[in-house]
């Protein structure tokens, strides 16, 4: 039922995120860096320190399906 497939959806995400989380954790330590933000929070940046790339290929390659 809709109930259950929206837990479900819910718990995806989570898990999801967690294993985000980590890799920017370690993504940061590895590059020495004490600070990532979100896009959305940002007025303006210089695209240099943009990290997204390196992050969605680390994804891709490490999280290959969702359980």
């Amino acid at each position: 039922d809709f109930d259950n497939i929206g837990k479900l959806n819910l718990d995806l995400k989570k898990n999801f995120m967690k294993k985000v989380d980590k890799i920017l954790v370690n993504y940061a330590k590895d590059n020495k860096i004490d600070l990532v933000l979100n896009k959305g929070s940002l007025i303006l940046s210089n695209s240099k320190l943009d990290i997204t790339k390196d992050i969605l290929a680390i994804v891709e390659k490490e999280i290959k399906k969702m359980e």
